[in-house]
């Protein structure tokens, strides 16, 4: 079995399991997960980004940067409101914001744990 394989199975088989116990909360048919990307380096901006645009149950909802000129050419991109675009300093609002569902970091590894809690700590 490829990687790629194996992640996907993993990925669909973890979420199975955590959309089917109690906290699950059943979407709307029409409504997509909404994704908040965290870090806009190469991986989010040549892959992340543009494969959410394919998606049929995913979209992006909202993007953290340290860079306001690259929170400009995102909002822009990918029509991203205000509300929609934070920084680091500003992450912990992601918390209240109904249209994220899922918080994807793509930061160095040594910062996962930081920006992860700084997510969900309002």
């Amino acid at each position: 079995m490829q990687r790629r394989e194996f992640l996907r199975s993993a990925v669909v088989g973890a979420g199975t399991t955590w959309l089917g116990g109690k906290f699950a909360t059943p979407l709307p048919q029409e409504r997509k997960l909404g994704f908040a990307l965290v870090g806009l380096g190469s991986l989010s901006t040549n892959e992340l980004a543009p494969a959410l645009q394919k998606t049929r149950y995913c979209r992006l909802a909202a993007i953290v940067t340290g860079t306001p000129s690259k929170a400009a050419t995102w909002k822009a991109r990918y029509g991203l409101p205000d509300r929609s675009v934070y920084s680091y300093a500003t992450m912990g609002d992601m918390a209240g914001n109904p249209d994220i569902d899922v918080v994807h970091v793509v930061t160095p590894n040594a910062l996962h744990a930081h920006h992860t809690i700084a997510a969900a700590v309002r």
